[in-house]
């Protein structure tokens, strides 16, 4: 905060500088000379001693903000504050809840106590005494006699119980004139303030509404790095812990196991039919399965033990000090659990098992990699063996192991490519506040047909590509549809804007491929000013400096770069300055809850600002309702894309879905957005 220096009559040019600050805001909520009625100058300067009590109470006030104390002592400090300089006082300050509209109990050191917890709650409205009423009306509202006032007619009766017989409240404004509150002055004999009284009033009310904002930035600065932290570590369908934090606490077990001899055991569970309930129900069943799993699994294991969704329909379990002999128990009891568990979709009745894979995890295991192979190894033995059973897995039967779980998906992959089973599909993305540019702007998204014609998402089976080197070899494959395609018909490049094309990590530090991308760009003659390579926050840090090669290489074309997946690591906004990248693709898991998420909604708006900063455009992802696209539009997101916009189709179909555009702005030219701009969107 940038302030010029001003001396209080207390405490001189010593005192700290940000209470010096603190100072200089209260001075500007009121600014000049303090007034009253048509602009009389205040009587403050002539109240001699009392005056300067004022003053020091209020700087130290002032102090206990700056050295961020709990709130309620500070609203106790203002209180005894005015209950000090107007001798006969018992002050209140209420605090409001915006949901609610009822004002809770902030501070009240002399008002007694069932008093207090009787107007704790208290609901705003027209004639709810002095308090409520004054929050409702956001003016100050004098009730200088209780008894008669109209006010306080459902409260009198609780007023007389406790002796007080004059009430004067006033609302407290934050900076941005929003109520956050009501202070109170009470008086056991009816009676007018003075004009001393209504100017000590605005003086100490300012300095609470500056603690309670102050108290209110904090909580939503905690509130926002405990979500962030959360989000790290937790999968957001199920609520356990994701992989990364599964992972980080195997590595800890693993190095006591070396120094201590302990012993630990590791369940790789992946769960037997779910595809079947996925593909029969939809994925919102899936969905729910998934999440009612993970809480029948929470309540098998022990307190110590570490429980998370590893992905997909994959779960783990760490077993701490925990016997092989013993884990198999715990194993054959989570087996067990699945098993008789039955859910319920719609009138129908659906079982799944579990195939599990064991891990002893001692001083003699091998790295983390290597016990995260062999449970997977082990997982698919159990799969191989008839399913819903336990595979403890031992060195002798490594190889076996090894070969059946990590070819299965390298086989499945391979055989996809040689078949012609991939297929691409288009979304669009569409300007959210600005006039609509001229040409389609969408993304390209990867499908698989498995062996029974069914698709597969690359979800599935990317993570099996990028582990056992085959994503770039699926790049080769994607890159050269896409070219072949744009190029396939007449005039189908001129309608084209941009075209978004995802890459993995293994391509960003591949040369050969780099050369491939030159070599289609020249040959197909694409304009390389309507090609967007989209790739992941994690594969650009993860390669850096090979990233920021394979970057600026195309970029010198005119070929354009998105970030993907923005802010879904801690270290999104530290590497944006090494990336020089044109778009941040703000992750999903901000933008799903937009609409009732204060949260996300703080979130989005800093990726924003950042990226207006750095001269990056923004798109969000995953919109599925127009009320996120009017909140998206109101932070000033440039772009959109999701199922609210337009849902993923066959490129096959994009000729013909531009004829229907075409036709529908003939017959109905433009359509106009929230904030009049011109907004045409595709039939999807």
């Amino acid at each position: 905060m940038s302030c010029r220096a001003r001396n209080l009559p207390a405490g001189g040019s010593t005192e700290p500088r940000r209470v010096r600050e603190l100072t200089e805001a209260t001075k500007r909520r009121q600014p000049g000379t303090f007034a009253s009625g048509a602009g009389k100058p205040l009587a403050l300067a002539a109240a001699g001693r009392s005056s300067e009590t004022l003053l020091s109470g209020e700087k130290r006030a002032l102090e206990m903000i700056a050295a961020n104390a709990p709130l309620q002592p500070i609203l106790d400090t203002v209180n005894q504050v005015i209950e000090a300089r107007l001798p006969g006082t018992l002050c209140s300050v209420l605090l409001l809840d915006p949901a609610e509209r009822r004002l809770r109990h902030g501070s009240a050191p002399s008002l007694p106590e069932a008093y207090r917890a009787a107007i704790d709650g208290l609901a705003i409205g027209p004639e709810v005494g002095s308090c409520g009423t004054a929050a409702y009306l956001g003016r100050q509202v004098i009730v200088s006699d209780i008894a008669s006032d109209p006010l306080w007619a459902d409260y009198r009766e609780l007023a007389r119980r406790h002796s007080l017989a004059a009430c004067w409240s006033t609302p407290i404004y934050s900076s941005t004139q929003e109520i956050l509150g009501t202070f109170a002055v009470y008086y056991r004999e009816s009676r007018a303030p003075t004009t001393v009284d209504l100017e000590v009033m605005e003086r100490m009310t300012h300095l609470a509404g500056i603690a309670i904002e102050r108290h209110r930035s904090d909580e939503a600065t905690r509130e926002l790095a405990e979500k962030l932290s959360f989000q790290a570590t937790h999968d957001s369908l199920t609520g356990l812990l994701n992989r990364y934090e599964f992972e980080r606490r195997m590595r800890r077990l693993l190095e006591e196991a070396r120094r201590h001899q302990g012993e630990h055991a590791l369940c790789y569970m992946d769960l037997d039919q779910f595809k079947i309930i996925n593909d029969t129900c939809g994925h919102v069943a899936g969905d729910e399965l998934l999440r009612q799993l993970g809480h029948l699994l929470g309540n098998q294991v022990f307190q110590r033990d570490t429980l998370a969704r590893l992905g997909g329909d994959e779960f783990g379990v760490l077993l701490e000090n925990c016997s092989l002999g013993k884990a198999k128990k715990v194993a054959d009891t989570l087996r067990r659990a699945i098993e008789g568990f039955r859910f319920l979709w719609e009138g129908k009745s659906f079982s799944v098992g579990v195939s599990i894979g064991l891990v002893p995890i001692s001083e003699a295991s091998d790295s983390l990699t290597g016990i995260l192979r062999a449970a997977d190894s082990a997982c698919y033995v159990a799969k191989d063996e008839g399913r819903n059973r336990i595979h403890t897995y031992r060195a002798d039967d490594a190889e076996l192991a090894r070969r059946s779980g990590e070819m299965r998906w390298v086989n499945r992959i391979r055989l996809a490519l040689e078949e012609d089973r991939f297929h691409l599909e288009f979304q669009p993305i569409v300007d959210v506040c600005g006039p609509r540019t001229p040409g389609e702007h969408f993304e390209l998204l990867l499908r698989m047909e498995d062996e029974e014609g069914r698709q597969v998402a690359p979800e599935a089976f990317m993570p099996a590509a990028e582990r056992y080197q085959l994503a770039t070899k699926i790049d080769y494959w994607v890159l050269g549809s896409a070219f072949d395609w744009l190029i396939s018909e007449p005039g189908l490049l001129e309608r084209v804007r941009l075209c978004s094309i995802n890459l993995s990590a293994q391509s960003l530090g591949d040369l050969d491929f780099l050369r491939f991308v030159l070599r289609g760009i020249e040959e197909k003659r694409i304009p390389p000013e309507r090609i967007c390579f989209e790739i992941t926050e994690t594969a650009a840090i993860a390669n850096l400096s090979q990233a920021n090669h394979f970057i600026r290489t195309l970029r010198t074309l005119g070929c354009r770069f998105a970030l993907d997946d923005f802010g879904t690591g801690f270290s999104s906004f530290a590497y944006l300055k090494s990336l020089p990248v044109d778009y941040l693709k703000i992750d999903g898991m901000f933008v799903t809850e937009l609409a009732e998420d204060r949260i996300d909604q703080a979130v989005v708006r800093s990726m924003v600002e950042i990226g207006k900063v750095m001269g990056k455009r923004t798109i969000a992802e995953a919109v599925e309702s127009e009320i996120v696209l009017g909140k998206l539009r109101a932070i000033g997101v440039d772009y959109a894309q999701g199922n609210a916009i337009g849902r993923p189709l066959p490129i096959e179909a994009f000729a013909g879905a531009i004829e229907a555009e075409e036709a529908a702005e003939a017959s109905a030219p433009e359509l106009e957005s929230e904030n009049g701009t011109r907004q045409l969107r595709l039939p999807y």
